[in-house]
C-alpha cells in the first residue's frame, strides 16, 4: 500500500511538471558550490526552461537545518563529516585544506616549498596571530580538531566565514589562516602550504529525505 501511494505521488508530480513551472530550491555553503552551480545551471535551464531555480547561500548549520525542515530540495555543501546526512548524500570529492601564510613572512623566504609538517607548523607559528573561521564552519571544525590534538591554543585575532576578507587580511600580514583548495587566490601575496599529514573536508551533494523527484529534478 505504501509503494502504491508513492507511485501515485510520483505520477501526479510528473504530470504536474509537464505543464506548470517547477521550483527547485538549492543550498550552497562554499565557493566550490557556487562555481559548480554557475557551470551547471545554464545547461540545465536550456533543457528545462520552465524550472525556476532558487539558490540559498549560508553556513553549514543553516543549510542543514533548512534541508532537515524540507525548505530546500538539495544542497552542495562543504563538510568535515558525513553526518547528519545519512543515506541521502553523495561525495563529490575530498578537498584539501591549506595553510595560508603572508608571502613576506620570514618562514616563506627560507622555506619556499609547498608543504610543512604539522609539528613544525605548530611550533613555528605558535606566536603568530590566527584568522579563524566561525565555529559553525567545516574549516573551524577541522582547525579546532588539529589544535586540540596538539594541545595548542592559538591567538585568534578575527573570526569570519568570508574567504575574501580572510585572504585580504593574510595578504596584509594580519595573521595566518586555513583556506580550502578551491578558494586559493592572491598567490603573489599569500603562500599556501599543504600540511603533512594533510587535512581534508568533503564536498557533498545532499538532498532532503523522502524527496519524490520529477524528471527535471
Amino acid at each position: 500500500a505504501s509503494q502504491v501511494l508513492q507511485i501515485k505521488k510520483q505520477l501526479y508530480k510528473d504530470i504536474s511538471a509537464l505543464d506548470s513551472q517547477t521550483n527547485l530550491m538549492i543550498g550552497a555553503t562554499s565557493q566550490f558550490a557556487l562555481q559548480m552551480l554557475s557551470e551547471i545551471i545554464p545547461a540545465f535551464k536550456s533543457m528545462y526552461p520552465n524550472v525556476n531555480i532558487e539558490i540559498t547561500e549560508g553556513n553549514l548549520s543553516n543549510i542543514t537545518k533548512l534541508l532537515l525542515e524540507e525548505q530546500l530540495d538539495m544542497a552542495v555543501v562543504a563538510s568535515s563529516r558525513l553526518s547528519p546526512f545519512e543515506d541521502h548524500h553523495a561525495i563529490l570529492r575530498r578537498e584539501e585544506v591549506m595553510v595560508a601564510i603572508p608571502a613576506d613572512h620570514g618562514y616563506c623566504a627560507s622555506n619556499p616549498g609547498r608543504s610543512i609538517p604539522v609539528d613544525d607548523f605548530i611550533s613555528i607559528f605558535s606566536n603568530d596571530n590566527f584568522l579563524l573561521s566561525k565555529k559553525s564552519s567545516s574549516l573551524r571544525h577541522l582547525s579546532d580538531k588539529l589544535f586540540a590534538q596538539y594541545h595548542f591554543n592559538p591567538k585568534a585575532v578575527c573570526e569570519t566565514n568570508s574567504v575574501s576578507t580572510t585572504q585580504s587580511m593574510v595578504s596584509r600580514g594580519a595573521g595566518v589562516a586555513f583556506i580550502a583548495q578551491s578558494c586559493i587566490a592572491h598567490e603573489d601575496q599569500i603562500h599556501y602550504y599543504s600540511l603533512i599529514p594533510g587535512i581534508y573536508r568533503y564536498n557533498l551533494l545532499v538532498w532532503r529525505q523522502n524527496w519524490i523527484m520529477n524528471p527535471a529534478e
